[in-house]
C-alpha cells in the first residue's frame, strides 16, 4: 500500500486533520521513515488510529518528542508514526493530596514548570530528559539521579490509562494515593518501550520543591570508598536525593579514576547538618570534599550527565548489585581494556550508564564480555551506530523469562501492530 492510500485511510478513519505525510528529517525513528504520521487529539483518536493500523495489518511506532528514537532494535519497516504531541495537558493538579495526572505527550520540564508554581515537581530526572516527554519517560522507565530517593517513574504511578492495540481504552488505580482499583496496568507498561500499549495519561505521586539544595562532590581513592560512603551516609541517618557514583579510565590508565556526588535537598538547617555529616564520613576515608552550591552545583550536575553520552560510541544501561560494585568495577575494567570508559549510576540501588569509546570490534567483544559477567544484572544498548546493532543484539532477555514475555506479547498485541520489533517484546 503507498503511503498516499494509507494518509487517505488515516483520514478516513481517525479525521483528515490528524494525518499528515512525513517530512524529513523530523519522523524519522532510527534512520526510517514512516509511510504517514497520525497526530490525534485526544484518547478518542488514539484507539480509533490503532482499531484502524491493526485491522490494515499495519505496523504502528508511538513517538513523543523523539528523544529516545535511538534506543532499541533497528526497526522494521514503520507504516504510522503515531505522535502524542497533541495530548499535552496536565489534565488535573490535586495540590493538596500531592497528585498530578498529565497527558502522556507533555513534556517534563512544561510539567514540572506547571507544578513549580504551586511549589511541587515531579520527580524524575532521566539523562537528557528535559525534553522527553512522559509517556517516554514511562515506557522506558528511564531514571537518573532522584531515583536513589524516589525511585523509578514507575514507582511513582498512582493511575494510568491507556489504548490497547486493538483501540480498546483501559484505565487502573485512580487518582488518589491508597486506590487498588483494577489490574495494576503501569507496571506492566512502564519498561515495555510501547511494545504492548499506549500510554494516553498517568496520574503521578508528586513532592514538594525543597527551599534549599546543596551537593558534595569528591575524588576517591578506589571504587571500594564508594560502598564505603554509602554505608557511613546511611549509618549517619540522613537521606539524600541522590549518591552518584562516577568512574572513569581510559585506554592509556592503568587505574580507573572515582569521583562520587552527594545531593541533599531540604530546610536549609536539615542540609546544612546533613552537608556537614558527610564531610565527616569522606574525611573519614581520606580524602577532601568539595561544597558546591548554586550555579556550582548545578554545573557539576549537568557535567555528570554529559559524562557517558557525550562523544561514547555505545551507551549501555546496566545493573548491578550494589554491594558487588567492586567486582562490578573490575570486571568492567577488565572488559573494556583499551577502550574509553565513562560510567555514572546510582551508587546506593545499582543501576546506572556506561559510555565506551573504541572501535565496533572491541566495543562488541567488551558488551559481550560485561554480558557474561555475573558481577552485572543486566546490560541493555541504549545508544550505538546501526552498524554495532547489527552484529550485537540490543536486548539480551534471559531464558528464564523469555517465554514470559512472548506469551505477553501474544496476549496484548497478537497481531504485532505496535514498535515495529524496537522493544525487547
Amino acid at each position: 500500500m503507498t503511503a498516499t492510500a494509507i494518509a487517505r485511510e488515516a483520514a478516513a478513519a481517525v479525521g483528515g486533520d490528524c494525518v499528515r505525510l512525513p517530512t524529513e528529517p523530523c519522523e524519522l525513528v532510527d534512520g526510517t521513515a514512516p509511510s504517514v504520521v497520525v497526530a490525534p487529539a485526544d484518547a478518542a483518536g488514539v484507539a480509533a488510529t490503532l482499531r484502524w493500523a491493526q485491522s490494515a495489518g499495519l505496523a504502528v511506532v508511538v513517538r513523543g518528542r523523539g528523544t529516545k528514537d535511538a534506543w532499541g532494535g533497528r526497526p522494521g519497516p514503520i507504516d504510522v508514526l503515531l505522535s502524542l504531541a497533541r495530548l499535552n495537558r496536565v489534565i488535573a493538579h490535586e495540590a493538596g493530596d500531592l497528585t498530578a495526572t498529565v497527558e502522556a505527550g507533555a513534556c517534563l520540564s512544561d510539567v514540572n514548570r506547571v507544578l513549580r508554581a504551586h511549589g511541587q515537581r515531579l520527580p524524575v530526572d532521566p539523562p537528557g530528559g528535559a525534553g522527553a516527554t512522559i509517556g517516554g519517560i514511562l515506557a522506558t522507565n528511564d531514571t537518573g539521579p532522584l531515583r536513589h530517593r524516589f525511585g523509578t517513574p514507575r514507582d511513582l504511578v498512582l493511575g494510568m490509562s491507556i489504548a490497547t492495540s486493538a483501540g480498546d481504552l483501559a484505565a487502573s488505580g485512580g487518582r488518589v494515593v491508597k486506590n487498588v482499583a483494577g489490574y495494576d496496568v503501569a507496571r506492566l507498561m512502564a519498561g515495555s518501550h510501547g511494545s504492548l500499549g499506549v500510554i494516553l495519561s498517568a496520574t503521578f505521586k508528586l513532592v514538594p520543591v525543597a527551599p534549599a539544595s546543596c551537593t558534595v562532590r569528591a575524588d576517591l581513592h578506589r571504587v571500594g570508598d564508594v560502598v564505603d560512603l554509602v554505608e557511613r551516609i546511611r549509618e549517619a541517618q540522613h537521606e539524600p536525593e541522590s549518591i552518584e557514583l562516577r568512574i572513569s579510565h581510559d585506554a592509556a590508565a592503568p587505574d580507573p579514576r572515582v569521583a562520587a556526588l552527594v545531593r541533599y535537598a531540604s530546610v536549609p538547617p536539615a542540609v546544612a547538618v546533613a552537608v556537614d555529616a558527610t564531610r565527616r564520613c569522606l574525611e573519614a576515608i581520606g580524602v577532601g570534599p568539595m561544597v558546591l552550591e548554586g550555579e556550582a552545583g548545578a554545573d557539576a550536575w549537568a557535567d555528570h550527565e554529559r559524562a557517558t553520552r557525550g562523544s561514547a560510541d555505545v551507551v549501555l544501561r546496566a545493573s548491578w548489585r550494589p554491594a558487588a560494585l567492586v567486582d562490578a568495577a573490575a570486571a568492567l575494567t577488565r572488559a573494556t581494556a583499551g577502550l574509553g570508559c565513562e560510567w555514572t549510576g546510582r551508587a546506593a540501588v545499582g543501576s546506572g550508564e556506561i559510555g565506551l569509546t573504541g572501535d565496533d570490534d572491541t566495543l562488541v567483544d567488551a558488551i559481550e564480555a560485561l554480558r557474561g559477567s555475573p558481577a552485572f544484572d543486566h546490560v541493555v544498548v541504549v545508544r550505538s551506530s546501526a552498524a554495532l546493532r547489527e552484529r550485537i543484539a540490543v536486548w539480551r532477555t534471559p531464558d528464564a523469562r523469555a517465554a514470559l514475555w512472548r506469551a505477553l506479547k501474544q496476549s496484548l498485541d497478537p497481531t504485532g501492530t505496535l514498535n515495529a520489533g524496537r522493544g525487547p517484546l
